[in-house]
């Protein structure tokens, strides 16, 4: 319902990015476990190192990095 939520979720469909939605407030043990205190974040894992991008901006100039990266 979040309307940040809802455009990150766009940008990273734009893109063809594949990820799982977490819904925050129904998974908070995970939550506390990767220190998530806003939404939206998107959570990278690779190469067992955790990293979170916050915030609509953020997660936008993520994907594009990695679009780039791509083309």
């Amino acid at each position: 319902t979040c309307p940040n939520c809802r455009m990150a979720k766009n940008f990273l469909n734009q893109a063809n990015f594949e990820f799982e939605e977490v819904i925050a407030n129904e998974n908070p043990e995970l939550t506390k476990a990767l220190n998530i205190n806003q939404a939206p974040t998107l959570v990278e894992v690779k190469d067992g190192q955790v990293q979170l991008i916050e915030n609509v901006s953020n997660i936008r100039r993520y994907i594009e990095s990695i679009v780039l990266v791509k083309a």
